[in-house]
């Protein structure tokens, strides 16, 4: 945002930029990176602590949630970004910049773990409750506080939560119809394609 805001009063370059929510492998820790589980404060805990079957094929998952775990949150595919990139900037409009909005599924945390369910039966999800979003940006700012601006990686996923569950980030009117040549992965989709998860 700050960029396209530097551009608009010093350039004449029209700037596009694609907005698709989080990204789904980051989120399910796909990579095996250190992500967004609970231990980094995120949301998402591939292999539970404690639990007799942890590990990367276990079906024992967790989540934590603030807020009801009910609010939207906007996903994306690492494959469906990358699809959805080309066909904007090849697209008839590109050079006139501006924001596109594409996402591969909206869901709720909650519909997260029951479409995980559903998906793979022998599941088990386990959803902690971690507190109110104002208890949340209570931690955030915490973190902001103890750590400055220059060390925002030690926090940064909490104010990610927060904007999310707070629709700060909920980027509105989709554009997927725009782009009739990419067909969004739907989550169950996703999660059968990627069966480590």
């Amino acid at each position: 945002m700050c960029f396209h805001a530097q551009a608009s009063i010093s350039s004449s370059i029209n700037t596009l930029h694609i907005l698709t929510g989080v990204l789904a492998e980051v989120f399910f820790g796909a990579h095996e990176e250190r992500g967004f589980t609970p231990a980094d404060d995120g949301v998402w805990d591939p292999a539970p602590h404690g639990s007799a079957r942890a590990g990367p094929h276990s079906r024992v998952k967790a989540m934590d949630v603030y807020g009801t775990g009910n609010e939207p949150w906007f996903f994306t595919s690492e494959a469906d970004a990358g699809a959805f990139s080309i066909e904007v900037v090849t697209g008839p409009d590109a050079e006139k910049g501006g924001f596109v909005n594409l996402v591969s599924w909206v869901h709720s945390l909650r519909e997260v773990a029951e479409i995980y369910r559903k998906v793979h039966p022998e599941a088990k999800v386990d959803i902690t409750e971690r507190g109110s979003v104002e208890e949340l940006e209570k931690k955030a700012i915490a973190g902001r506080e103890k750590w400055g601006r220059s060390k925002f990686w030690e926090y940064h996923r909490l104010f990610f939560q927060l904007f999310t569950v707070k629709g700060i980030w909920n980027i509105g009117k989709l554009d997927n119809e725009k782009y009739p040549g990419v067909k969004a992965t739907s989550l169950e989709r996703f999660l059968k394609e990627n069966p480590e998860i």
